[in-house]
């Protein structure tokens, strides 16, 4: 009896490195792909809630305003009404959401290089005048944007926006 020889072969085949390579080649660049995206919904998240607090922190500067002990609003408005027309407020923010300084018409426009400011911050107010419902007269209307990356143009920046009815006899 003779005895046969089996021909194994210890390595792998052409087409399976061929589809080794396909598998690897698709599946580690669509990981990576869903990483930064979740990366940045998760960035996107943190700044909804840091603008939640920055406008508490708005409104409470509002309310010292009113009394005439406002840091970063006072003297800007006359309670209880803004100037008129589309004249807007604009503030930069740290990360932490404290308003740092009053910005001009032009970093609004262009955007923020100040490596500290993470956030933009416009206030716009008007007397809310409800001819249907008189009683409704004594309030002021408030929109407060918080807009980021600060260092990108007016149009490239993300805007949250708050709009906020305020009582004017308070």
């Amino acid at each position: 009896m003779t005895a046969r020889h089996a021909s194994s072969s210890g390595g792998f085949s052409l087409m399976e490195v061929v589809i080794s390579v396909a598998i690897v080649g698709i599946v580690i660049p669509t990981v990576m792909a869903l990483m930064v995206t979740g990366g940045r919904g998760s960035s996107e998240a943190a700044d909804e809630t840091r603008a939640i607090l920055m406008v508490r922190s708005v409104l409470e500067e509002l309310d010292r305003a009113r009394e005439g002990k406002g840091e970063m609003l006072e003297g800007v408005l006359s309670w209880p009404d803004f100037p008129q027309g589309a004249e807007r407020f604009v503030f930069t923010a740290d990360r932490s959401g404290k308003l740092l300084a009053e910005a001009e018409a032009e970093t609004y426009a262009t955007g923020s290089r100040e490596l500290e400011v993470a956030f933009l911050v416009t206030l716009k107010g008007e007397r809310h005048l409800l001819e249907s419902v008189p009683a409704a007269n004594d309030l002021s209307k408030v929109e407060i944007t918080i807009e980021t990356p600060p260092g990108a143009g007016e149009a490239d920046r993300r805007k949250l926006r708050f709009v906020r009815l305020l009582h004017t006899d308070d």
